[in-house]
């Protein structure tokens, strides 16, 4: 499985592009027929977002659907944790609706 990370208006270091490829890949494993994912992280600049500045998308295609989720959150470690989060609760959901993902 493939996991490209990149920023929107903000550059990835490289633990942060370690961290998000290592949970991602760890929560992803037990998609069936997991395309690439796409983990973007965007940083917002408005104060008035200060709760929600830093942002996370992944998007992936499982099974012929489209799997996305997206967190917000103060810091970029604290979103990607979200947003795992989420993800692992779409896989249990659509299993549990007798999806095939």
């Amino acid at each position: 499985m493939e996991v490209r990370v990149h920023g929107k208006r903000m550059s990835v270091g490289d633990d942060l592009r370690a961290l998000a490829e290592e949970k991602v890949a760890r929560s992803t494993r037990v998609f069936e027929d997991l395309g690439p994912v796409d983990v973007e992280f965007t940083h917002e600049q408005n104060p008035r977002l200060a709760a929600e500045r830093c942002r996370v998308e992944i998007t992936s295609k499982a099974a012929g659907q489209l799997v996305r989720v997206e967190a917000a959150a103060p810091d970029h470690r604290a979103a990607l944790d979200v947003a795992v989060d989420k993800l692992e609760r779409q896989r249990t959901a659509k299993r549990q609706l007798g999806g095939r993902a």
